[in-house]
């Protein structure tokens, strides 16, 4: 998770507090090991990842819908050369905003555990993908040599990532960071592209327990990007609100809860990490949203993203209420939805109309 700062030469910066910690206390960075994992094969994965399965995502993977054909852009730290298993998933369009960059930030995973989230294959050697089949856009915009330390951003980087993601057609940008403040006109003005474009934007509501979520997760609640923007808070295995997620307040409306406290995710032959944060629980929505928009063609991320909305499991009304805002992520009843609604679902998906 990532935190805004102050004002520098190119604008607000976001500086990070991953937030990855079994403990959930806001701002550490940890990560921890799980059993062993080699043998087992592909049960054993589905059971690692319980936040795919929380979801209904297991059972859309199981009528053949896995986000093939669909591209999520994930603007982050970037991925690094130590992510070679997650290669065949990541687009070539990839890149840098720093072209010149001089620090690798060998350190940070942050990205990877994000990434990871989306496209984990269902090799059995690990947990599983919400959207295994799908491509990621990975855009790296920290700031030179920020992650060395913690990680920053400036407004101004983060906007040309979020530009670039769009020339790239890509209809779904995660960004899993937060802060203080809004992040001003260069990037309220990506905001408004990403809009008119038909795309929209998964943002982390934030680590801090706050009753309102931090910016940019915010903006969800401004009517200049309505239906474009969703906040996501993080839950736990029992589907209640993570004691560290901060809750919907005024974004409500366009604020949803996915599986974000000890996620399993960046295996190895064995180990895997334990990661916790809003952070993780924004790719389960943009997964989502990738499955959705494979599995019916023919809509926009704007439509994929209002049946999420509306399938989420709540009991606070249409308009969802200041805590969970419109319930928890369920993509499985999201599609059930669209085909109630009459859309055409994609050729060789295996429709299933039981409910």
């Amino acid at each position: 998770m990532h935190r805004v700062r102050g004002v520098g030469p190119l604008g607000k910066l976001v500086v990070a507090a991953l937030g990855l910690t079994l403990a959930i206390g806001a701002g550490s960075a940890l990560s921890a090991p799980v059993a062993a994992h080699k043998g087992g094969g592909i049960e054993r994965a589905y059971r690692l990842s319980w936040g795919v399965r929380a979801i209904g995502a297991d059972r859309l993977h199981a009528m053949g819908v896995t986000g093939k054909g669909v591209t999520v852009a994930v603007i982050d730290s970037g991925l690094g050369n130590d992510a070679a298993g997650l290669a065949k998933n990541i687009s070539n369009a990839s890149v840098d905003i720093i072209p010149a960059r001089k620090s690798n930030a060998p350190n940070d995973r942050h990205a990877v555990y994000i990434t990871e989230t989306i496209v984990g294959s269902p090799d059995g050697e690990g947990a599983v993908g919400v959207a295994y089949d799908s491509t990621v856009l990975s855009i790296r915009a920290d700031s030179d040599g920020a992650c060395d330390k913690e990680c920053a951003f400036s407004s101004l980087n983060l906007a040309k990532a979020m530009e670039y993601a769009l020339s790239n057609k890509a209809k779904i940008i995660d960004l899993s960071l937060a802060g203080n403040h809004r992040l001003g006109e260069h990037f309220e003005k990506a905001l408004a592209h990403a809009a008119k474009a038909g795309a929209v934007v998964i943002i982390a509501a934030g680590n801090e327990g706050k009753a309102e979520p931090e910016w940019p997760a915010r903006y969800a609640a401004d009517p200049r990007y309505a239906g474009s923007i969703v906040a996501v808070g993080a839950v736990n295995k029992q589907g209640e609100l993570a004691s560290f997620s901060d809750r919907a307040g005024t974004t409500h409306a366009a604020y949803i809860v996915a599986p974000g406290q000890k996620v399993v995710t960046d295996c190895d032959p064995d180990t895997c990490a334990i990661v916790s944060g809003t952070s993780f629980a924004a790719p389960h929505v943009a997964g989502s949203l990738a499955l959705l928009m494979q599995a019916f063609p023919d809509i926009s991320g704007k439509q994929a993203l209002d049946l999420l909305l509306r399938a989420a499991d709540t009991a606070g009304g249409p308009s969802g209420d200041t805590t969970y805002g419109r319930g928890r992520l369920d993509a499985y009843r999201a599609l059930q939805l669209g085909l109630a609604q009459g859309f055409r679902p994609a050729p060789g998906v295996t429709v299933d109309r039981q409910g």
